[in-house]
C-alpha cells in the first residue's frame, strides 16, 4: 500500500503530540509551582500511553494492508476447481466474507471500548492530576480530554464503516464471480447440447439415408429374384418344347428348304401365315415358324439323316445356351455349328426368344392384323445385316467418347459455378429468414431452377445431341427444350431432395447447424455426384441424337458401355429392336436405369452383330 494511500486513511483520532513531545515537555518555575518530579513522572506515563496507542494503531494499518492486498489479488482459481466446487466455493467465501466481517465488527467494537475506555482513564488522570496543577493547567486537560473522546468515538465510527463497508464490498464480488462463474457454466452445457443435437441430426439423416438404401436394395432383390423365376420357368417350358420337337423331328424329317422357300415367298406377297400355315406339313411343332426360318441351318435341302442332324445339333446348342445362361455366365455363348459353318452368337439367344415369341403369337388368331405386323417386324429384324464399313461396339464406345468428352471440361466448370451460386443464394436467404426456415420458403421453385440449370447444359447437350445424329449419317440439329429440361432436372433433383431433409430436419433455432449441413450437402454433391452425372446426362443426349436421327422403321442395337457391368444392359444387347419397340428390359433407348452410359447403334451400321 502506498504511503498517499495510507494518508487519505489516517485517522482523526491520531494524537497531534507524540510521546517524545510529552515526555520532554517543560515549564516555566513558578514561586509556588508542583512538584517537578510528579509533573515528569506524570508526563512519561502520557507519553507511553500514547507510544502504545500509537503502535497499535500501526498494527491495525498493517492488517488492513493485508486484507486490501488479498481482495486485489485473489489466488486465480482453475477451471476444474470452478466446475467441481462451484457450489462450495461461493458458501466458502460467503461464510468467510460474514465470518471476516464480524470479526473485524468485533474487533472494531473492542478497540473502540478500549479506547473509549482508555480516554475516560486517560482524561479522569488528566481532571485528577489537573486539578492539583495550576487553574489554568485544569482548563486545558479537560478541553485535551473532550477532544480525545471525541477523536476516539470518530474513530471508531469510522473504523466501523470502514470495516461495514470492506464486508459489503467482499460479499458483493463473491455474488458477482458467483454468477459469472454460474453464467459460464450455463453456457458451456448450452454449447455441448447444441453440439449433441447437431451430432444427433446428421446420424437421424445417414440412419434414414440407409434405411432408404436398404429398402431400395430389398426391392432390387425381390425384382431380380422374380425375373430369374420367371426366366427359370421360361427355360424350362422351352426345354420342354425343344425335347418335343427332337422326338417330332426324329420320327418325322422336316424340308427345311421347301419351308424356308414357302416363307420368303409369303413375306414377298405381303401376306401373314395363318395358324394351319404356321404348322410344317411333317407335323412340326410351331417353334420354326418365319420369324426364326433364317436362323435354322440350310447347307442341306435334302430329306432324311442330314436335316436331322442339323435339327438335334441347334436345339442342343439351344440347351447348352439355357444351361450356361442358368449357371450364371454373363459372357456371350458360343455359335451354333451346322454343316461346316459357325454361326453368329446372337443367333443361338435369337432362336430361342424367336420360339418364345411364336408360340405366344400362334395362341391368337391368324387374322389379327397386330400380330401380322409384329411377326413381319420380328421377321425384318433378324435379316438386317451389316452394311460395308460397319464399326464394331468397341470403336462405336471410342467414337461417342472423342464426340462428347470434350464437352465435359467446360461443362463441368459451368456447374460448379452455377452450383456454388446456388449454394451462396440459399445461405443468403436463409441468413436473411427471421427464425428457422422451412424448405420451401428459402429453396425456391424448382421450375427457375430448371431453367437456370437448362442454360447451364444447352451448349454441351446440343453439341452431345448433334454428335449423335452426324453419327448416323444425318445432318445434326439442336436438341428440344423439353429433353434438355429433363437433362436439368435430373441434375439437380437429387440435389434439392436431400437439401430439403437437411433443412427441415434439426431443431427450432439452430441456425449455424443448418449452415453447417446445407455446405455438407453441396460439398459431397459437387465432389462427389456432380461430375458423374453429367457425364450420364451427355451419353443420354448422344443417344437421343442416334435414336431421334433415324427413320421409323429402323433397327437398332443396345450396345453395353461395358459388357458384363449390368445384366439388364446385356439381355438389351441380346437382341435388335425396332425402333419405338421396347428392348426386353422394357426402355426404348438407352439409359436402362441410373448410372447407365450404353449405346444405341443403328443394326446395319454395327459389325459383328
Amino acid at each position: 500500500m502506498s504511503e498517499s494511500d495510507r494518508r487519505q486513511r489516517i485517522i482523526s483520532s491520531t494524537p497531534r503530540l507524540t510521546s517524545d513531545e510529552v515526555a520532554n515537555r517543560s515549564f516555566a518555575k513558578g514561586v509556588r509551582g508542583f512538584s517537578e518530579t510528579e509533573v515528569r513522572a506524570f508526563l512519561k506515563r502520557v507519553a507511553e500511553d500514547l507510544a502504545m496507542s500509537r503502535t497499535h494503531e500501526q498494527e491495525l494499518e498493517g492488517a488492513i494492508d493485508s486484507l486490501e492486498e488479498q481482495v486485489r489479488t485473489p489466488r486465480p482459481l482453475s477451471e476444474q476447481e470452478l466446475l467441481d466446487a462451484l457450489g462450495e466455493e461461493t458458501a466458502r467465501l460467503l461464510r468467510s466474507a460474514r465470518e471476516a466481517s464480524d470479526e473485524i465488527r468485533k474487533k472494531a467494537e473492542e478497540r473502540a471500548a478500549r479506547l473509549v475506555d482508555e480516554a475516560a482513564a486517560a482524561a479522569e488522570r488528566t481532571r485528577t492530576e489537573a486539578a492539583d496543577l495550576r487553574a489554568a493547567r485544569i482548563a486545558e486537560a479537560e478541553a485535551r480530554t473532550a477532544e480525545l473522546v471525541e477523536a476516539a468515538e470518530a474513530r471508531a465510527a469510522g473504523a466501523l464503516e470502514v470495516a461495514k463497508a470492506e464486508a459489503e464490498t467482499i460479499l458483493d464480488k463473491a455474488r458477482v464471480h458467483g454468477r459469472d462463474m454460474l453464467d459460464e457454466a450455463k453456457s458451456a452445457r448450452e454449447r455441448v447440447l447444441g453440439d449433441l443435437v447437431r451430432r444427433r441430426a446428421l446420424l437421424n439423416a445417414q440412419i434414414e439415408a440407409l434405411r432408404g438404401g436398404r429398402d431400395r436394395l430389398l426391392d432390387a432383390y425381390r425384382t431380380v429374384k422374380r425375373t430369374f423365376l420367371d426366366a427359370t420357368e421360361a427355360l424350362a417350358q422351352v426345354e420342354a418344347r425343344a425335347a418335343v420337337e427332337r422326338s417330332a423331328s426324329q420320327a418325322e424329317p422336316i424340308d427345311i428348304a421347301a419351308e424356308i422357300a414357302a416363307e420368303i415367298e409369303m413375306l414377298d406377297s405381303g401376306g401373314a401365315p395363318s395358324t394351319e400355315e404356321a404348322l410344317s406339313v411333317d407335323g412340326t411343332a410351331p417353334g420354326l415358324d418365319a420369324e426364326n426360318a433364317h436362323l435354322v441351318p440350310s447347307a442341306s435341302a435334302s430329306e432324311g439323316d442330314d436335316g436331322e442332324t442339323e435339327v438335334a445339333t441347334a436345339l442342343a446348342d439351344v440347351d447348352s445356351l439355357f444351361a450356361r445362361l442358368r449357371a450364371g455366365h454373363d459372357e456371350m455363348p458360343g455359335g451354333v455349328a451346322a454343316s461346316g459353318e459357325a454361326t453368329d452368337p446372337t443367333d443361338a439367344t435369337d432362336t430361342t426368344d424367336a420360339s418364345e415369341a411364336t408360340q405366344a403369337t400362334d395362341a391368337v388368331p391368324a387374322a389379327d392384323s397386330g400380330t401380322r405386323l409384329d411377326r413381319t417386324k420380328t421377321a425384318t429384324v433378324a435379316a438386317v445385316t451389316a452394311q460395308p464399313g460397319a464399326k464394331p461396339a468397341d470403336e462405336w464406345r471410342t467414337f461417342r467418347a472423342r464426340a462428347v468428352d470434350p464437352w465435359m471440361s467446360a461443362l463441368l466448370k459451368r456447374a460448379k459455378r452455377r452450383a456454388q451460386d446456388d449454394q451462396n443464394a440459399l445461405l443468403d436467404s436463409v441468413r436473411r429468414h427471421k427464425g428457422r426456415p422451412t424448405a420451401q420458403q428459402v429453396l425456391g421453385e424448382s421450375e427457375s431452377a430448371v431453367d437456370g440449370w437448362s442454360n447451364v447444359l444447352r451448349e454441351a447437350f446440343d453439341g452431345a445431341y448433334s454428335a449423335g445424329r452426324t453419327a448416323t449419317g444425318a445432318a445434326g440439329g439442336a436438341a428440344g427444350d423439353d429433353l434438355v429440361a429433363d437433362a436439368a432436372e435430373s441434375v439437380i433433383a437429387p440435389l434439392r431432395d436431400r437439401l430439403t431433409v437437411a433443412i427441415d430436419s434439426g431443431e427450432e433455432g439452430d441456425t449455424g447447424g443448418l449452415v453447417e449441413r446445407i455446405g455438407a450437402r453441396y460439398r459431397e454433391w459437387k465432389n462427389q455426384t456432380l461430375e458423374r452425372t453429367l457425364a450420364e446426362v451427355l451419353a443420354a443426349a448422344w443417344t437421343r441424337g442416334v435414336y431421334d436421327a433415324v427413320p421409323d422403321e429402323a433397327v437398332l442395337w443396345w450396345v453395353p458401355f461395358e459388357e458384363g457391368r449390368c445384366s439388364d444392359c446385356d439381355d438389351n444387347a441380346l437382341e435388335p429392336t425396332v425402333k419405338g419397340k421396347q428392348f426386353p428390359t422394357g426402355q426404348a433407348l438407352p439409359p436402362a436405369h441410373p448410372g447407365c452410359k450404353c449405346l444405341l447403334v443403328p443394326a446395319g451400321m454395327l459389325a459383328g452383330k
